[in-house]
């Protein structure tokens, strides 16, 4: 595993603490998005029934302009070039954006502002916000009501907007050879920058069978700015990290169906980062 990171404070999942593979397949079509009834006395239950927050205008007009042109995708190996040079900033890539390369693997990226943002709101939601140790999967439905069903500690189980998928997140695959650059390069070029990881895994939807997987990565990249910080977040459907720095493609045959796809992939990191701004700042006001 590598993983560049300045000792600033970040945030991370409050997970179930199981395994993946301590549920078999009839045990996860069984579980639901929604809360429990032990999980509705949870003194955090409350949060799961609020609005979500909005999309910010650039993410809105990022679907109304429809897909990328395959030529505005990018690989993994060009998109240190990309953050590190903010090559996005004159044009050059979209920062918000869906596609499929020329290759058929699919492609999205996201980005999410975090003005007012501090180290102190993190830390307080990080360790705090719904921690019900009866109740562990609370956080995870709060996240993104009605999309998220449970987080393991090496896999998440979620709809994407085309049903439920478990997806294996592994930490150990990725290099910074994946995005052509070095760790030296991130603090000479981009000092703003606080953290860059990377993970992959196999990913299948919920009436399909280990045998049909497919490959999904995310690079995400986290900077910081005059106001707080802003997250930019890349996905590949259909590319799998190799442990030695090269990467395979295993792209899908339908190229509208992956399109279709990383439409509803954008869409749904969009709004799970942007309401994870919102519970933070709440939960910062409210205690």
């Amino acid at each position: 595993m590598e993983i560049y990171v300045t000792g600033r404070e970040m945030t991370r999942p409050y997970t179930s603490g199981k395994m993946m593979g301590d549920f078999t397949i009839e045990e996860l079509r069984c579980l639901s998005a929604e809360l429990t009834e032990e999980e509705k006395t949870s003194p955090f239950a409350s949060h799961y029934y609020e609005k979500m927050a909005d999309l910010a205008p650039e993410h809105i007009a990022a679907f109304e302009n429809g897909p990328l042109r395959p030529d505005q995708c990018m690989m993994p190996d060009k998109l240190g070039e990309v953050l590190l040079d903010r090559l996005d900033e004159d044009g050059t890539y979209p920062p918000v954006g869906y596609g499929v390369l020329e290759n058929g693997i699919g492609y999205a990226a996201m980005k999410i502002d975090q003005p007012g943002i501090t180290d102190e709101m993190i830390v307080k939601y990080r360790e705090e916000f719904a921690h019900d140790d009866d109740k562990l999967n609370v956080f995870y439905k709060i996240w993104f009501a009605g999309k998220h069903y449970m987080h393991f500690e090496d896999a998440v189980w979620e709809d994407f907007g085309w049903g439920p998928v478990l997806g294996e997140w592994n930490w150990e695959r990725f290099r910074f050879t994946h995005v052509g650059i070095t760790p030296e390069d991130i603090a000479a070029k981009d000092p703003t920058c606080i953290s860059l990881l990377g993970i992959c895994g196999d990913s299948y939807e919920l009436e399909k069978t280990k045998e049909e997987a497919w490959p999904l990565c995310m690079i995400m990249h986290t900077r910081l700015t005059d106001n707080g910080r802003e997250v930019r977040i890349h996905y590949w459907k259909g590319l799998r990290l190799n442990f030695d720095g090269t990467f395979s493609v295993e792209a899908a045959a339908d190229r509208q169906d992956t399109e279709n796809k990383m439409r509803m992939m954008m869409d749904h990191c969009l709004r799970e980062y942007c309401n994870e701004l919102r519970l933070m700042k709440n939960f910062w006001n409210e205690k």
